[in-house]
């Protein structure tokens, strides 16, 4: 398994909590619980049960926003987490409780409410200071609700009850025992410079508060530099230019770090300083090349406007399409340049392996094509799952892609058209949070009278069977491919087993064919006689690489073990401490 999707399968559900409304309403119903249960069993009258219920309430409203204060400026310890960990801490009050009153009938009962308000400051410790504090705010903010709330339960019999020493002594054990689970994820080592702990809540919050600064500044300096290539194919029209962009980026990791938005921010510089109409598509190449920080994206950003010219054109071949096996490769050929775009639908597939993009441009030298743009349609998902790009695929894709660029360099040139339509800042469409904010690019070519619509979306890949659908919607008006741009700005924060949303999950099929439709036309409107030109972009960017991503994944991996042995071993001393308190 990929270290970035054992990191997604490891994090995907953390915080995905209730509404606040509905943690308060559990909470309030835990709390109510713990009051009730001894005050039944020593039959405390109903008004005076009510009161001290009431006063709870008040108690927990009051302390939540005390210990909200007290953890500073953490951006992940909100209300609504702090009364979910009282939520979750407070079942083990409950059960020892019920416990207590199963196995211990009349006032010995009250051991286990004691041993119960220990373990629910034992919960909150290791979810408070693995993720809220440091270990002398942790211990503060853990004791004080719950201590407070055995005040009130048992009123003036609360110093009666601290009598119970073999519950107490067995509680102290129990916090001890918390105390020393959490040193020992924070001492368990770590592949890179960060404790478990520090590393865990770093990326915690980038991936729930948009709070980047510090995990970004992590993946820096894990990172290291190297060379990138921006590849624009121009086409001019008179006065604008259209362009269609590949580089040596992945998007990623994930949104707001990094280069997980890069089709988007590519869009607006280009469309803001440069006045070219861009569609940006995904290259050949593969998560070692996310980019770890905004600094980067910035960087790299201000690096595309110092382009260096490798050939013109005012003609072009026909578009040329070929399949073999799983594999439908399309070229179109400018001159001694050519566009090559790679698809395995309604087959899965995701990032083609980054060596391929060496093979094809060797075997495209051989046949005297100055420079090749090869693009990864990324057009149909395989699921989690689902089915994987194989050998077989491999060398299908050579073979394929061999095939197109001999019948290219065989192809007449012809005079030809581009017209151009976008969907950003347009109200009449209807999209979902599966096409990302840079939207839907469209370029039309016409050549010899024919057309052929190349569609860019700023999605995650797209659902398997939405490339035919397009294909038969558009048979009689032109040959059409689409593309994703691989954007991973929603990845990982979607609550299903891939991590994502591909195109066509939320975005209904006839709402894009609609959409479609409209930029099409206005695309075609827009066609002109146009020029060719190619251009690329040499930028030096720090990238992520493999390693970083591989050992933070192992330190996940070894905290994890180490949780799960003392998280054993923790229960087993609680079970040891109620089977010796029941017994003396």
């Amino acid at each position: 398994m990929k270290a970035t999707d054992n990191l997604h399968r490891r994090y995907k559900h953390l915080f995905a909590l209730p509404s606040a409304g509905t943690i308060i309403l559990l909470s309030y119903i835990s709390t109510l619980l713990v009051i009730t249960i001894p005050n039944v069993i020593i039959n405390v009258p109903s008004f005076q049960l009510i009161t001290l219920i009431t006063l709870s309430f008040i108690i927990v409203s009051i302390l939540t926003l005390i210990e909200r204060s007290i953890t500073g400026k953490n951006t992940l310890c909100t209300s609504r987490r702090l009364l979910a960990t009282s939520l979750f801490a407070n079942i083990w009050w409950i059960i020892s409780s019920i416990i207590g009153m199963i196995l211990l009938q009349g006032q010995d009962h009250n051991q286990f409410f004691i041993l119960g308000m220990f373990a629910t400051i034992s919960f909150r410790y290791i979810i408070i200071r693995t993720l809220f504090t440091e270990r002398m705010r942790a211990l503060i903010i853990s004791a004080l609700q719950p201590v407070l709330i055995a005040i009130i339960t048992y009123n003036t019999w609360f110093p009666e009850i601290l009598h119970n020493l073999e519950s107490i002594i067995g509680g102290i054990l129990l916090l001890i025992g918390a105390i020393f689970y959490v040193y020992k994820i924070e001492e368990s080592g770590s592949r890179v410079r960060l404790s478990p702990i520090e590393l865990l809540k770093d990326f915690l919050e980038a991936w729930t508060s948009d709070e980047v600064e510090s995990l970004e500044e992590f993946m820096e300096e894990e990172s290291s530099e190297t060379e990138l290539e921006t590849v624009f194919f121009k086409f001019k029209q008179n006065d604008n230019s259209i362009a269609i962009i590949t580089n040596d980026i992945h998007p990623g990791p994930f949104y707001p770090v990094g280069s997980s938005n890069i089709t988007a921010q590519i869009y607006n510089s280009l469309r803001q300083n440069d006045g070219i109409f861009p569609i940006v598509l995904h290259g050949i190449v593969g998560h070692e090349r996310n980019l770890p920080s905004q600094k980067q994206v910035q960087r790299y950003l201000q690096s595309l406007h110092k382009e260096n010219i490798e050939g013109e054109s005012k003609t072009s071949s026909k578009p040329i399409t070929n399949k073999i096996g799983n594999v439908t490769v399309t070229g179109i050929k400018f001159d001694d340049s050519i566009l090559l775009i790679i698809t395995l639908a309604p087959y899965g597939m995701d990032d083609l392996p980054s060596n391929l993009k060496k093979t094809i441009s060797n075997e495209a030298k051989k046949y005297g094509i100055n420079k090749i743009m090869i693009v990864d349609a990324h057009n149909s998902e395989s699921g989690f799952f689902g089915r994987k790009i194989n050998e077989k695929d491999i060398q299908d894709i050579i073979k394929t892609s061999k095939k197109v660029i001999k019948n290219l360099q065989k192809s007449s040139q012809l005079k030809f058209k581009t017209g151009y339509s976008h969907s950003n800042n347009e109200s009449r469409f209807k999209f979902d949070d599966d096409i990302g904010p840079g939207g839907i690019s469209v370029i039309v070519f016409e050549i010899n009278k024919k057309k052929f619509m190349l569609i860019g979306v700023d999605a995650n890949n797209s659902v398997s069977e939405l490339r035919g659908m397009i294909k038969e919607h558009f048979k009689n008006r032109a040959e059409i491919e689409i593309c994703t741009s691989d954007t991973h700005i929603t990845a990982g924060k979607t609550m299903n087993i891939k991590g994502y949303n591909a195109l066509g999950e939320l975005t209904s099929t006839e709402e894009l064919l609609k959409s479609l439709d409209i930029l099409f036309k206005e695309a075609v409107k827009d066609l002109k006689l146009s020029s060719f030109e190619v251009s690329s972009v040499q930028s030096r960017v720090k990238i992520m690489g493999k390693q970083i991503f591989e050992n933070i994944s192992g330190s996940v991996d070894k905290v994890s073990q180490i949780g799960k042995k003392f998280g054993i071993m923790l229960l087993s001393l609680y079970i040891i401490i109620i089977t010796i308190v029941t017994i003396l």
